[in-house]
C-alpha cells in the first residue's frame, strides 16, 4: 500500500476509486491499496464462528468507545500507532491470565490472605476467589482487592474453613470485555 502526506489530487478522499483502488485515511496519512477481493466461495463453519466472534467484538468496541473513560484508555494505549476502537478490539479477544495463586499464608482463619497474579494485553477489571472444599463444594467466594503493583490482588478470607485434604481455592479473572481467566490451586 503507498503512502501520501501530500497530495492535492486525493486530499480528503477516501474509498473506492472506480474498480481500480480504495483510498483511505490512518492518522493523518492518505493511504492507497489494491480492492479486496470477495470469495464466490461458501464459508466453512469455522469462517462463520470467526466472522461472528469478530462481529461481536466490533460491537464490544463500538460500545467502549461511547464510554468516556474506556475511551480515553483504549486511545491512550494506542498512542497513534493504532486507534482506540482496534485497541478495544484487541483486548476483546485475549483474555486475562491467572499466573499464580499464593496460598502460603492461608491457615483456614478468617482474615488469612490469599494471593493472586493476574495479567491481561491491556487491564485486568476484578478478580474473584472462591474456596472450595474435597468436593468442590463452594465454602466461600469474594471479590479480590488489587495491590499497587498492579498485577497483585489480595483475598482476605471472611471465615473460618480448616483446610483439608483435597482443599482448593479457584481465582477468576475478568478483563473489560468480561473474558475470563482462572486457576485453580491446591491448598497445602
Amino acid at each position: 500500500m503507498s503512502n501520501s502526506r501530500t497530495n492535492s489530487l486525493t486530499a480528503g478522499y477516501s474509498g473506492k476509486f472506480g474498480k481500480q483502488f480504495v483510498l483511505r485515511q490512518r492518522f493523518g496519512k492518505m493511504r492507497m491499496g489494491p480492492l479486496p477481493e470477495l470469495s464466490s466461495k461458501e464459508p466453512t463453519a469455522n469462517q462463520i464462528k470467526v466472522k461472528t466472534r469478530f462481529t461481536a467484538a466490533a460491537e464490544y468496541a463500538k460500545r467502549a468507545m461511547t464510554d468516556p473513560v474506556y475511551r480515553a484508555e483504549y486511545n491512550e494505549r494506542g498512542a497513534g500507532m493504532r486507534t482506540g476502537y482496534n485497541v478495544a478490539i484487541a483486548d476483546f479477544f485475549k483474555a486475562p491470565i491467572v499466573t499464580e495463586i499464593d496460598v502460603s499464608k492461608y491457615r483456614g482463619h478468617a482474615g488469612d490472605p490469599i494471593r493472586v497474579i493476574a495479567v491481561d494485553d491491556f487491564r485486568v477489571k476484578n478478580v474473584t476467589v472462591s474456596i472450595r472444599d474435597e468436593n468442590n463444594t463452594e465454602l466461600e467466594f469474594g471479590e479480590c482487592i488489587q495491590l499497587e503493583n498492579g498485577n497483585a490482588w489480595i483475598y482476605t478470607v471472611a471465615s473460618e474453613h480448616l483446610p483439608t485434604e483435597g482443599q482448593q481455592v479457584k481465582a477468576i479473572a475478568y478483563d473489560i470485555p468480561e473474558n475470563k481467566g482462572e486457576m485453580l490451586s491446591p491448598v497445602e
